[in-house]
């Protein structure tokens, strides 16, 4: 998307996993949407924004402020610049969406461009859920760091 006004060019990118069961919780997995948001603004750096987001039922612990990002054997850690839990507009649901945002930092798009595989580990107050991004996910992310206007 142009915006003539701003000067800038954004792309964004909307991905889904769905998590992996794990040894503390048998009960179902956890649906992980990404989106990435590259703003390119004329004259100056390339920002390249994460927002993580997933729903949690009101029993549980909320979103932790940080998250791991698993490129092949590699680690990340990511700190998120804020969070936030987003109530469900049905009337008596018992789900919200809690959601979190960070700027990529050069260290991790350069290990994204040199990954075959990403899992993003995030947690439920200590709880840990893991999602796995497919190749094909991977490789339009790496499209999406790589593309300039």
């Amino acid at each position: 998307m142009k915006d003539d006004y701003k000067n800038q060019t954004t792309y964004t990118l909307d991905l889904y996993a769905t998590t992996n069961y794990t040894l503390n919780n048998f009960e179902k997995a956890k649906p992980l949407f990404m989106t990435l948001t590259k703003t390119v603004n004329a004259g100056s750096e390339t920002l390249i924004k994460c927002y993580l987001s997933s729903e949690f039922s009101n029993h549980e612990q909320p979103l932790g402020h940080s998250s791991f990002f698993k490129l092949d054997d590699k680690k990340i850690k990511i700190k998120f610049q804020n969070t936030k839990i987003i109530p469900n507009g049905i009337r008596n649901s018992s789900l919200s969406t809690h959601a979190a945002e960070f700027v990529l930092s050069n260290e991790l798009k350069n290990a994204l461009l040199n990954a075959n595989s990403l899992s993003v580990r995030f947690y439920s107050g200590e709880l840990p859920f893991d999602a796995d991004f497919s190749s094909g996910d991977l490789r339009v992310i790496k499209e999406l760091i790589n593309n300039s206007p």
